[in-house]
């Protein structure tokens, strides 16, 4: 045994010694200074703070493509997560998932990881996670499709767009 365990036994040999170390290790939550960071999950967070912030500093349309990729790809995946305890892993098994049960495209997970990995930026930036984004080591699966061949538009089609169209 070394001399440090050996210490620490020989002074917590009461229960009241331990009450005291309790005490002091508990002070902070007992005067509720938890930061929000440990007491978050990554939907609520989502919900009331990162898609409101989207909604008031992001153009309309990119508002409607995070509040689309969080109802239809993300929020019933990882919604029961913490988010002090998201690591990289779990960010890779939901791009793998999302993935696999919805068929979509590179471009559309790429769009999903840069989504997850805004979140965590502005989680950062607002003090509800610490801590190197989990995001930034997760790759988009090698099995996505690299979705449809766009073709350019033809003059004649070009010509029956309405004015202001293009």
């Amino acid at each position: 045994m070394s001399k440090s365990n050996y210490t620490e036994r020989k002074e917590h040999k009461t229960k009241a010694s331990v009450r005291d170390l309790a005490k002091q290790e508990l002070e902070s939550l007992n005067r509720n200074l938890a930061e929000p960071l440990s007491v978050t999950k990554l939907s609520d967070f989502v919900d009331r703070v990162y898609l409101p912030f989207g909604k008031q500093q992001k153009r309309p349309s990119t508002y409607r493509g995070y509040a689309q990729m969080w109802s239809n790809y993300l929020k019933t995946r990882c919604q029961a997560e913490w988010l002090r305890e998201i690591r990289t892993h779990h960010v890779q098994a939901w791009l793998e998932e999302t993935g696999r049960e919805h068929e979509i495209s590179r471009t559309t997970l790429k769009h999903v990881r840069n989504f997850l990995s805004g979140i965590f930026r502005h989680a950062a930036q607002q003090g509800y996670f610490d801590g190197a984004n989990p995001v930034k080591l997760a790759e988009i699966p090698a099995f996505a499709t690299n979705g449809a061949e766009t073709k350019p538009y033809s003059l004649e089609e070009i010509g029956a767009m309405p004015e202001g169209s293009f």
